[in-house]
């Protein structure tokens, strides 16, 4: 007789052997199944299969996801899973304070510093500048060789610059470049770190910031594919910001068809795709107009549900769905369309998001707008786009994990500046178009997106 599933985990868990395994995923496409993750480095993630330790180069790698985790770990990975983002944050602090406190050695050695990068990712994502900063600051001190520790630099260094203290994200930046020299990091290391350097340059607009991108960018090539497309991102965005479509839509689709990129580069990507395919849709007629309309709503929609952590991108991309669904004549379209306007409106409440789908939100005393919505300018580097998306997720989302997390000591960051999502990879790279352009014609999205962002994986 076949032992059942739980039989089989109680005799594993008695014989001292995980019942539950890790994967990591690689850049190539593959993964490493069935692994027990015993440590992390900057340089490489140390790993049993079966009886074996092995290891795997940090720069291989876009993700990694653990099943073993302690208890209260695994609660606030669940609430964050449920976007209570109050109570996530809460329970992965009440984690750290507590480890760092006893001294006492962690069940799971890489376990305190995924903790720390968790609520580095979790405080952009609520839009706390300020909590992010200390999250950073403290996986930078207690976790030096972390492989977490670069994305923590450059999260630093985003959630500063994203607040109006260019000098400040110089400083994180330079204190990156000599930690970089210090471990004898990856040569990908010192490209991001370029890639930052260059997106946290208030001087660097139009030509300039694409020509320091694209020296980024060719210097990447094909051995960091995760840095290439992130800076080809942001020359694409940069492209929008200038109203120049068919510059930038090549660039987006490009990424968006080979995909070696993190969550945020990618969010970008589908959003500036849509963005472009919306354009071009309003320049055509008939079957052809609702076609290319089509397309970029599946854009903007894979934003919205594919890779919703990123709220860089996920109201803009939900409210151009709607006006996409908007242009046609079928009722039902249009219905899909006020839900996505009143969602924006919920959970992104005090975003200029929110502002622009109530201006398209019918009423019995008002009925919606039949044209589009007062032209805005493009986006621009270091304008309070992340703050406006950290102030929606104040909304019905993160309310829910409020009240346990204050009942753990925890500040709930209202009114607190905002930051950009965790910058890159799988934590979320950033970057955004930057500098300034003239208003947005009336027909176009561009322009009405959040900053620079940067992608990365890992």
């Amino acid at each position: 007789m076949n032992a059942s599933p739980l039989r089989l985990g109680l005799a594993l868990a008695l014989l001292g052997l995980p019942a539950a395994a890790d994967t990591i995923y690689l850049l190539d496409g593959t993964s490493i199944d069935e692994v027990s993750i015993t440590n992390e480095t900057c340089q490489e993630i140390e790993y049993k299969d079966s009886s074996k330790k092995k290891t795997v180069k940090t720069d291989d790698v876009l993700r990694v996801e653990f099943t073993a985790k302690s208890a209260l770990v695994d609660r606030a990975d669940t609430a964050a899973a449920e976007d209570q983002l109050g109570a996530a944050i809460g329970d992965f602090t009440t984690y750290v304070e507590g480890q760092l406190s006893s001294g006492k050695k962690p069940r799971y050695e890489w376990e305190p510093a995924y903790a720390m990068h968790r609520l580095v990712e979790l405080y952009g994502i609520v839009g706390d500048a300020q909590g992010l900063i200390g999250a950073a600051d403290k996986l930078i001190a207690n976790a030096p060789d972390s492989r977490h520790v670069p994305e923590a630099y450059l999260a630093k260094a985003d959630a500063q610059f994203q607040t109006g203290d260019a000098a400040g994200a110089k400083k994180t930046l330079d204190a990156m470049h000599d930690f970089i020299q210090a471990k004898r990091l990856s040569p990908r290391w010192d490209l991001e770190q370029k890639l930052a350097s260059a997106l946290c340059d208030a001087k660097l607009t139009g030509k300039k910031l694409r020509d320091e991108l694209d020296k980024v960018s060719k210097e990447a090539g094909g051995n960091f594919p995760q840095v290439k497309n992130a800076a080809d991102v942001a020359v694409a965005e940069s492209w929008l910001a200038e109203q120049k479509f068919n510059e930038a839509e090549p660039i987006f689709k490009r990424v968006t068809d080979q995909p070696k990129a993190g969550r945020a580069t990618l969010a970008a990507a589908y959003t500036g795709l849509g963005d472009c395919l919306f354009k071009r849709a309003t320049t055509k007629e008939g079957e052809e107009r609702a076609a290319l309309m089509t397309d970029a709503i599946e854009a903007y929609m894979r934003v919205v549900v594919v890779y919703k952590d990123q709220v860089r991108y996920v109201p803009k991309a939900m409210f151009w769905a709607g006006r996409a669904l908007d242009d046609s004549n079928d009722e039902l379209q249009k219905e899909k369309a006020q839900k996505l306007y009143a969602k924006v409106a919920r959970d992104y409440a005090g975003s200029k998001w929110a502002e622009e789908a109530r201006n398209f939100r019918k009423s019995p005393a008002r009925p919606a707008k039949t044209g589009m919505p007062r032209a805005a300018g493009a986006p621009q580097r270091g304008a309070p786009a992340a703050a406006r998306s950290g102030r929606a997720l104040r909304g019905a989302s993160r309310r829910r994990g409020l009240r346990r997390a204050r009942r753990g000591g925890l500040p709930t960051s209202r009114g607190a500046a905002s930051a950009p999502s965790c910058p890159r990879r799988d934590r979320a790279r950033h970057g955004g178009a930057r500098g300034r352009s003239a208003p947005a014609p009336a027909n176009d999205p561009a322009g009405r997106g959040g900053p620079r962002r940067r992608g990365g994986g890992g």
